[in-house]
């Protein structure tokens, strides 16, 4: 039952992430920015171009989220950014 509530929670973890990186950050603001006037017209660039803070935005949601699940698993240790940026109490 474990294993199966685990598999349900990647993906609502990675919506999540991504909602919170497009709409509470600036580099998903200007992503959006950029495909409006992309579809306004106002900018003639490919759609890879203007849509590219998006793309990163997704990559590294991804990304994020399956090495959350591999600490969580225990597979793998607190790496040296969340190390760094965390208080000394929240440490295991």
């Amino acid at each position: 039952m474990k294993v199966i509530l685990f598999l349900i929670e990647l993906p609502i973890r990675f919506i999540l992430a991504l909602i919170g990186f497009t709409f509470r950050g600036w580099i998903g603001w200007a992503g959006i920015i950029l495909v409006l006037i992309r579809v306004i017209g106002v900018t003639h660039w490919p759609w890879w171009l203007a849509a590219l803070p998006l793309e990163y935005g997704v990559i590294y949601c991804l990304y994020m989220t399956i090495d959350g699940a591999l600490y969580r698993a225990g597979l793998k240790k607190v790496g040296s950014y969340a190390r760094f940026t965390q208080p000394f109490d929240r440490l295991d």
